[in-house]
Protein backbone atom coordinates (compact mmCIF):
# COMPACT_ATOMS: atom_id res chain seq x y z
CA UNK A 1 0.00 0.00 0.00
CA UNK A 2 1.37 3.42 -0.87
CA UNK A 3 -0.46 5.31 1.90
CA UNK A 4 2.08 7.26 3.93
CA UNK A 5 2.89 5.67 7.27
CA UNK A 6 5.13 8.03 9.12
CA UNK A 7 6.56 5.97 11.96
CA UNK A 8 7.73 8.23 14.78
CA UNK A 9 10.89 7.79 16.82
CA UNK A 10 10.49 6.36 20.29
CA UNK A 11 12.22 9.38 21.86
CA UNK A 12 9.74 11.78 20.23
CA UNK A 13 6.80 9.67 21.43
CA UNK A 14 8.29 9.62 24.95
CA UNK A 15 8.68 13.43 24.97
CA UNK A 16 5.16 13.94 23.70
CA UNK A 17 3.69 11.47 26.18
CA UNK A 18 5.34 13.32 29.08
CA UNK A 19 3.97 16.66 27.82
CA UNK A 20 0.50 15.19 27.24
CA UNK A 21 0.42 13.80 30.78
CA UNK A 22 1.40 17.21 32.13
CA UNK A 23 -1.28 18.98 30.06
CA UNK A 24 -3.97 16.56 31.22
CA UNK A 25 -2.85 16.93 34.83
CA UNK A 26 -2.90 20.71 34.61
CA UNK A 27 -6.31 20.73 32.97
CA UNK A 28 -7.63 18.48 35.74
CA UNK A 29 -6.31 21.00 38.26
CA UNK A 30 -7.60 23.97 36.19
CA UNK A 31 -4.09 25.30 35.69
CA UNK A 32 -2.63 27.14 32.69
CA UNK A 33 -1.17 24.82 30.06
CA UNK A 34 -1.11 26.75 26.77
CA UNK A 35 2.72 26.82 26.67
CA UNK A 36 2.79 23.01 27.00
CA UNK A 37 0.22 22.65 24.22
CA UNK A 38 2.35 24.94 22.05
CA UNK A 39 5.32 22.62 22.68
CA UNK A 40 3.24 19.60 21.69
CA UNK A 41 2.12 21.34 18.49
CA UNK A 42 5.72 22.30 17.67
CA UNK A 43 7.09 18.79 18.28
CA UNK A 44 4.25 17.24 16.26
CA UNK A 45 4.51 19.74 13.41
CA UNK A 46 0.92 20.81 13.97
CA UNK A 47 -1.03 23.89 14.92
CA UNK A 48 -4.46 22.40 15.65
CA UNK A 49 -4.14 20.94 19.13
CA UNK A 50 -5.81 23.04 21.81
CA UNK A 51 -7.26 22.54 25.29
CA UNK A 52 -10.38 20.91 23.86
CA UNK A 53 -8.20 18.25 22.21
CA UNK A 54 -7.00 17.15 25.64
CA UNK A 55 -10.39 17.39 27.33
CA UNK A 56 -11.64 14.88 24.75
CA UNK A 57 -8.59 12.64 25.07
CA UNK A 58 -9.92 10.28 27.73
CA UNK A 59 -12.92 9.29 25.68
CA UNK A 60 -10.78 8.11 22.80
CA UNK A 61 -7.35 6.92 23.95
CA UNK A 62 -4.68 7.11 26.60
CA UNK A 63 -1.74 9.53 26.70
CA UNK A 64 0.71 7.10 25.04
CA UNK A 65 -1.62 6.40 22.13
CA UNK A 66 -2.20 10.12 21.67
CA UNK A 67 1.56 10.74 21.72
CA UNK A 68 2.10 8.03 19.09
CA UNK A 69 -0.47 9.66 16.80
CA UNK A 70 0.79 13.19 17.44
CA UNK A 71 4.38 12.11 16.72
CA UNK A 72 3.33 11.11 13.21
CA UNK A 73 2.49 14.73 12.45
CA UNK A 74 -0.15 15.93 10.06
CA UNK A 75 -1.23 13.25 7.59
CA UNK A 76 0.05 13.96 4.12
CA UNK A 77 -2.22 14.81 1.22
CA UNK A 78 -1.81 12.53 -1.77
CA UNK A 79 -3.63 11.65 -4.95
CA UNK A 80 -1.40 8.64 -5.41
CA UNK A 81 -3.63 5.91 -4.01
CA UNK A 82 -5.31 3.13 -5.92
CA UNK A 83 -8.84 1.99 -5.17
CA UNK A 84 -7.32 -1.12 -3.54
CA UNK A 85 -5.17 1.11 -1.30
CA UNK A 86 -8.24 3.06 -0.20
CA UNK A 87 -10.16 -0.14 0.54
CA UNK A 88 -7.23 -1.39 2.65
CA UNK A 89 -7.10 1.91 4.56
CA UNK A 90 -10.84 1.70 5.29
CA UNK A 91 -10.34 -1.89 6.44
CA UNK A 92 -7.59 -0.77 8.83
CA UNK A 93 -9.82 1.98 10.23
CA UNK A 94 -12.74 -0.44 10.64
CA UNK A 95 -10.88 -3.39 12.08
CA UNK A 96 -7.81 -2.03 13.85
CA UNK A 97 -8.79 0.43 16.56
CA UNK A 98 -5.95 2.31 18.16
CA UNK A 99 -3.20 4.48 16.83
CA UNK A 100 -2.94 2.95 13.34
CA UNK A 101 -6.68 3.12 12.70
CA UNK A 102 -6.95 6.61 14.13
CA UNK A 103 -4.03 7.89 12.03
CA UNK A 104 -5.50 6.33 8.89
CA UNK A 105 -8.89 7.94 9.65
CA UNK A 106 -7.17 11.31 10.00
CA UNK A 107 -5.33 10.58 6.73
CA UNK A 108 -8.61 9.86 4.91
CA UNK A 109 -10.33 12.92 6.36
CA UNK A 110 -7.37 15.07 5.25
CA UNK A 111 -7.48 13.67 1.72
CA UNK A 112 -11.27 13.55 1.36
CA UNK A 113 -12.59 16.61 3.22
CA UNK A 114 -16.35 16.96 3.17
CA UNK A 115 -16.94 13.26 2.47
CA UNK A 116 -17.79 12.46 6.12
CA UNK A 117 -15.37 9.54 6.16
CA UNK A 118 -15.85 8.84 9.86
CA UNK A 119 -19.64 8.74 9.52
CA UNK A 120 -19.45 6.38 6.54
CA UNK A 121 -17.29 3.95 8.49
CA UNK A 122 -18.83 4.14 11.95
CA UNK A 123 -22.40 5.38 11.34
CA UNK A 124 -23.33 4.48 7.76
CA UNK A 125 -26.82 4.56 6.30
CA UNK A 126 -26.67 0.76 5.93
CA UNK A 127 -24.16 -2.07 6.28
CA UNK A 128 -21.35 -1.29 3.84
CA UNK A 129 -18.33 -3.26 2.73
CA UNK A 130 -15.01 -1.44 2.74
CA UNK A 131 -15.24 -1.17 -1.06
CA UNK A 132 -18.72 0.38 -0.80
CA UNK A 133 -17.43 2.89 1.76
CA UNK A 134 -14.67 3.88 -0.67
CA UNK A 135 -17.18 4.19 -3.53
CA UNK A 136 -19.35 6.52 -1.42
CA UNK A 137 -16.32 8.57 -0.32
CA UNK A 138 -15.25 9.01 -3.94
CA UNK A 139 -18.80 9.88 -5.01
CA UNK A 140 -19.16 12.51 -2.29
CA UNK A 141 -15.74 13.95 -3.11
CA UNK A 142 -16.71 14.22 -6.77
CA UNK A 143 -20.04 15.84 -5.89
CA UNK A 144 -18.29 18.32 -3.62
CA UNK A 145 -15.76 19.31 -6.30
CA UNK A 146 -18.29 19.61 -9.10
CA UNK A 147 -21.37 20.95 -7.33
CA UNK A 148 -20.43 22.02 -3.80
CA UNK A 149 -21.50 21.05 -0.30
CA UNK A 150 -25.23 21.21 -1.07
CA UNK A 151 -24.81 18.32 -3.52
CA UNK A 152 -23.21 16.19 -0.80
CA UNK A 153 -26.02 17.12 1.60
CA UNK A 154 -28.59 16.21 -1.07
CA UNK A 155 -26.89 12.81 -1.49
CA UNK A 156 -27.07 12.15 2.27
CA UNK A 157 -30.71 13.25 2.26
CA UNK A 158 -31.40 10.81 -0.58
CA UNK A 159 -29.76 7.97 1.37
CA UNK A 160 -31.73 8.87 4.52
CA UNK A 161 -35.02 8.85 2.62
CA UNK A 162 -34.10 5.42 1.23
CA UNK A 163 -33.52 4.11 4.75
CA UNK A 164 -36.89 5.44 5.93
CA UNK A 165 -38.66 4.00 2.89
CA UNK A 166 -37.16 0.53 3.41
CA UNK A 167 -39.29 -1.30 5.98
CA UNK A 168 -36.40 -3.72 6.60
CA UNK A 169 -33.90 -1.02 7.61
CA UNK A 170 -32.24 -1.76 10.96
CA UNK A 171 -33.02 0.49 13.91
CA UNK A 172 -29.54 2.09 13.93
CA UNK A 173 -29.96 3.10 10.28
CA UNK A 174 -33.43 4.52 10.95
CA UNK A 175 -32.00 6.49 13.90
CA UNK A 176 -29.26 7.87 11.62
CA UNK A 177 -31.78 8.78 8.90
CA UNK A 178 -34.24 10.43 11.27
CA UNK A 179 -31.44 12.42 12.87
CA UNK A 180 -30.18 13.63 9.52
CA UNK A 181 -33.63 14.49 8.20
CA UNK A 182 -34.60 16.21 11.45
CA UNK A 183 -31.43 18.33 11.49
CA UNK A 184 -31.93 19.31 7.85
CA UNK A 185 -35.56 20.27 8.52
CA UNK A 186 -34.43 22.35 11.51
CA UNK A 187 -32.02 24.22 9.24
CA UNK A 188 -34.78 25.04 6.78
CA UNK A 189 -33.67 22.43 4.24
CA UNK A 190 -36.20 20.20 2.50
Amino acid sequence: MSAPKKMPSRSLVDKLEKLVREVVSRLDERQECSALIDQINELAGRTDYDERTFFELYGAMDEREFAEIAARGVPLRTSDLSNDDLVEIVRIISEEPGTEGFFMLEFMETNFPGADVSDLIYWPHKELTCAEVVDEILLRTSLLRKHGKKAVEARKHELAEGVIANKDSPLWAITWAEGLLTSRAGQGNP
